[in-house]
């Protein structure tokens, strides 16, 4: 499963995930996140992947209120730290002007 389908899948299911499917989401969460790191380029350029994270997170948020279902904070700390580890990995392959300076 790819970072599109994750998010595409989740928007669709969320508010009828079973506490199993909630858990290998998760699962596929913390792969994709694991993988990260071997991305060639930058992963999320405009930051719709993480809009889109930050949407889920809201609503699972929302929806472990109403639950207490701790698979479902399982998976909103998963997409959390998956959108943390995009971002660091594309800050890290876009060099801001302070890093471009030091040369000089």
């Amino acid at each position: 499963m790819q970072l599109p389908d994750l998010y595409r899948v989740l928007d669709a299911t969320l508010d009828r995930l079973d506490p199993d499917d909630a858990q290998t989401f998760a699962i596929r969460a913390r792969e994709i996140a694991a993988m990260t790191t071997w991305a060639p380029g930058v992963i999320d350029p405009q930051g719709r992947a993480a809009a889109l994270s930050l949407g889920l997170e809201a609503r699972l948020q929302a929806l472990f209120q109403q639950s207490g279902s701790n698979t479902l904070a399982e998976l909103h700390d998963a997409l959390s730290q998956l959108r943390v580890t995009i971002k660091q990995h594309d800050d890290d392959l876009s060099p801001t002007v302070a890093d471009t300076d030091w040369d000089d």
